[in-house]
């Protein structure tokens, strides 16, 4: 909102009504330090909304964000699956240790 504060626009994080004429509102700069200011009817042609709505959203391409997810999904893999991490990686396993072999076979050499 901007006429508020007269060099920049805020960001109003609360207001409440005192009465038929006035409210309360308390406000965020844009260096995130809290204020507050009581604002009376007269002053309502001095002020302008300046961004309606949230300051982001998901109105873009649904498949482009899908497939944006799945590929940091696949890069974070390895913190919750480190075999998915071997078989990704360029990383080859030793196969001396793979799983089911005896412990005479590991002292042999391929």
């Amino acid at each position: 909102m901007r006429g508020i504060v007269p060099t920049a626009a805020v960001h109003i994080v609360d207001a409440e009504w005192l009465g038929p004429d006035v409210v309360d509102v308390t406000y965020k700069d844009a260096t995130g330090a809290r204020a507050g200011a009581l604002l009376f009817r007269s002053r309502e042609g001095e002020l302008e909304v300046v961004e309606e709505g949230r300051p982001w959203s998901f109105d873009s391409d649904a498949n482009a964000f899908k497939l944006a997810a799945e590929a940091k999904r696949i890069s974070l893999g390895y913190l919750f699956d480190p075999y998915l991490a071997v078989a990704t990686g360029g990383y080859r396993r030793d196969r001396r240790l793979r799983p089911g072999r005896t412990a005479a076979a590991r002292r042999r050499p391929p």
